[in-house]
């Protein structure tokens, strides 16, 4: 019964992540090209006011970048945890890395949604996250409280055979 409510709950969300998804993910080609041309442009010299633009601009697109390895991997992870492929030792790291990417994706949404948290964007953008972050915590307790008769059932197989 367990093992569904975590198949369960990984389907929550995978469904939760796909409207972010579907914005962010196109743009992932580009803030990769920005992130590796960063690393090639030459320091210019400029006013300070630039200077400190740029930095925060090269923090950014890091940030970002990070974040999309983090999205993808945890997505990977959230469906091999639905599909039961996984032991119990990954999808607990699986749970960690979909909370804490939930809650990173909602950091850094936040500063870009100002004062208006009622709008679409910030309930896809930092709502949703923070969703798939809660829904991961449960899913943590969840796999840290199978019995050791509730093995996933890929693993029920390997040792029947």
């Amino acid at each position: 019964m367990r093992v569904l409510a975590l198949r369960l709950l990984a389907a929550m969300c995978l469904v939760a992540a796909l409207p972010l998804a579907c914005i962010k993910y196109p743009w992932m080609p580009a803030t990769v090209m920005e992130t590796v041309a960063s690393y090639r442009e030459p320091y210019p010299d400029g006013s300070a006011s630039y200077l400190a633009d740029r930095r925060r601009l090269f923090v950014e697109w890091h940030l970002a970048t990070g974040l999309y390895v983090l999205g993808t991997a945890s997505l990977v992870g959230l469906w091999s945890i639905a599909t039961q492929r996984t032991s119990r030792r990954l999808q607990v790291a699986f749970w960690v890395l979909a909370g804490v990417t939930g809650i990173g994706v909602a950091g850094f949404e936040r500063p870009k949604i100002g004062s208006d948290m009622a709008n679409a964007y910030a309930t896809m953008a930092m709502w949703l996250p923070l969703a798939i972050a809660g829904i991961s915590i449960v899913g943590l307790v969840v796999t840290m409280r199978l019995r050791s008769y509730e093995t996933p059932p890929h693993e029920a197989l390997e040792r029947h055979e």
